[in-house]
This record gives C-alpha cells, structure tokens and sequence, in this order.
C-alpha cells in the first residue's frame, strides 16, 4: 500500500464467500494486534510500526520487544482517518518516522515528525528541499535502501547509504511506492516503474491492469507479482520475462501480494491465500479483511481492519 493511512471498508465483494479453497495446513495464523489497522511497516529485530484507527482519530503504535506501545500524535497534528494519508516506518536509527500529510481546510499540510524521548519532533529537515508546510509527501521510509519520499507535483528523493538521487519526473500521488532488494519502485495504472539515475523508468511490455494497483512485491531475482482489487486478478512475471500471466485472485478483493513463485501470499476483503505447488490453500477465516503483507525472514506479518496477525510455518 502507499504511505497512506485511510484504508476503504470492505467492497461488497467483501460480503460474498471468497472461492472456496481447502485450509492450509503447512501455516499457522497468530493474531498479535486486535484493532483497525490502517497501515502496516516493518522494522529491523522483530520491530513493527502501524497506524491504527481509533475512534476516527489514526494512532500509531510501535511492536518492539515482543510489546506494543501507543505513541499518540500531538494535537498539533492530530489526524482523522479521512482526512489524512499517512505512513509510520522505523528509520535507520530504529527511531519511528511518521510521514505524509493531513488536510485543513481541504489543503494539505505536511506531517514529517520523528519520534525521541517519549515524544514526536518536527524532522523536515530529512527531506531536504520536499518540504514545506503545503506539501504532500508519500513514500517508503525505512531501513530499506533506499528510502523512497516524493512531494507530490514536485520531485522524488531516493535516499540510499551512498547519497540521495533526485527525482524531477514526479511520481502522482496515486502511486503505491515500495523498495526491494536496493531498489525503488512504484506501481502505476500505467506499469510497473523502477527509480534509476534519471527517473522512474518503466519495466516490461505492455501492462495487463488498467487502473492503479493495490498492491505490489518484487523478488531479488526480478520476479514480480500485483494484485488489482477492481479486476480481481493476480499477475505475475517470473525473472527476465516480459509478459505478465494473468490469473484469477484466489480470495475476493485483493490488496497485497509477497513472496516468490515457490511460496506466494495474497491477502485482502476476503482474507489470506497461500499460493504454492499444491495450488492455493486459506489461512484462517474468509471474514478477515487485511490489506498489507510483508515477508519477513523466516515468517510473514499481514494487517488490516482486522488487526495484526503473524503467518509461521508449522
């Protein structure tokens, strides 16, 4: 997902059964948080950072240490779920990061806040010449390298631990921005786009999906999956293809897709699939609804309306 901190309710495809499928019996579903999460990023040593909605105000809580904290926004800029889009990542500091932007008035003003000492401080000064009090700031935060923070209508930086690269050919706020293996990348109804020297330059031959996508995972080797919630469809590109092969979502209203061809996890308004040789197999209940999955080592994390929830092998 972007950084962004308003997640839509369940379509009515929510409501109907997601395909039948048998349960999978090689994972197991642990839930670690049970609230509406917003938005979901990961940290390193087991660190995790989510926004959660309560009572239409977005909170964010920290999991650190096999414990979770609540590190409440300061009334100065106190966000709603709908008139906000966020994102809460770990810097490289281990230091939490909220970043994006709230709307007053209807204009946009800019959150980029770092948290120290039991409070958030103002910390524009990471984005160099992004900010500014009206800007619209999206992005991946992280310790991930590089760091992806584009200003809507303007430029995008890619912070990496060898310098920054500026980005004049700006990305529109639509995108979903992710960074894997060392690199950039933002999905666009468009295609699939990869930050290199001189902009976001697009991947592959012709694009099978015609809006933005939900959501979007690429492999070290280059192999890529995206998931369309509109069109309830998965696509895939194995490493050093061109096509993408289509194929129906396993479950309905799909949001994320991670993990490679031998191991694929796709969640969304009608829960978690598990995608491997023996075809596709459910983890826990239909009802769950989740919207962010992100592998991690040896087990993955999912979140979403339904809270957070840990994927183990047996």
């Amino acid at each position: 997902m972007a950084a962004t901190a308003k997640v839509p309710a369940p379509s009515a495809s929510a409501a109907q059964p997601s395909p039948e499928l048998p349960a999978a019996t090689t994972h197991e579903l642990t839930q670690l948080l049970d609230a509406r999460v917003l938005f979901l990023a990961r940290g390193e040593k087991g660190r995790l950072a989510v926004l959660t909605d309560e009572g239409g105000v977005v909170v964010p809580q920290r999991y650190e240490h096999g414990a979770w904290e609540r590190l409440p926004i300061p009334e100065e800029h106190r966000a709603t779920t709908e008139a906000a889009r966020l994102g809460m990542y770990f810097g490289r500091d281990d230091r939490p990061r909220l970043m994006g932007y709230r709307l007053v008035g209807g204009e946009p003003r800019m959150v980029y806040l770092r948290y120290r000492d039991g409070r958030w401080h103002d910390q524009r000064r990471e984005v160099g010449s992004l900010a500014g009090d009206d800007a619209a700031l999206f992005g991946e935060l992280g310790e991930a390298d590089p760091e992806i923070v584009c200003r809507a209508e303007n430029s995008c930086i890619l912070k990496s631990r060898r310098g920054w690269q500026v980005h004049r050919s700006a990305l529109p706020l639509e995108s979903v921005t992710r960074a894997f293996s060392g690199r950039g990348y933002a999905a666009l109804a468009t295609g699939l786009f990869r930050g290199e020297n001189l902009g976001f330059e697009r991947l592959g031959g012709e694009t099978p999906w015609k809006a933005v996508p939900s959501g979007f995972w690429i492999g070290p080797d280059g192999d890529a999956a995206v998931v369309d919630r509109g069109s309830e469809r998965l696509f895939t590109r194995g490493p050093g293809a061109t096509a993408w092969l289509t194929q129906p979502s396993p479950i309905h209203g799909p949001r994320d897709v991670a993990g490679g061809r031998a191991e694929r996890f796709v969640v969304g308004d009608g829960g978690v699939a598990v995608l491997g040789q023996d075809g596709a197999r459910r983890l826990g209940a239909p009802s769950l609804a989740l919207s962010r999955v992100i592998v991690i080592d040896d087990h993955v994390v999912t979140a979403g309306p339904s809270g957070v929830f840990r994927i183990r092998r047996r």
